[in-house]
């Protein structure tokens, strides 16, 4: 794999996680905050000792691969909707 390669993926990495982020969806958060609620990020942002959190499935897609496109996919289902991970709690 060539360095350009390698470069091109990373992006392609940090633009996909970019995607999970709640900064991502700011009318869906906003939505929510409205509602007087908090985004699961926010939650767990609070709940954990900062830094802590290893994330897992972050890149996953809901399985609609048939009825929707990978763009379609990467946009509308971020995570599939779940946020799991392991953090420190103090």
């Amino acid at each position: 794999m060539t360095q350009r390669r390698q470069n091109e993926d990373l992006d392609e990495l940090a633009r996909r996680r970019a995607l999970t982020e709640d900064a991502a969806r700011p009318d869906q958060v906003a939505a929510r905050h409205a509602a007087g609620r908090r985004t699961a990020r926010e939650n767990i942002a609070d709940l954990i000792d900062p830094g802590s959190f290893v994330e897992y499935g972050r890149l996953a897609t809901a399985a609609q691969e048939r009825r929707l496109d990978e763009e379609a996919l990467l946009a509308r289902t971020p995570a599939d909707g779940l946020i799991g991970g392991l953090a420190r709690i103090n």
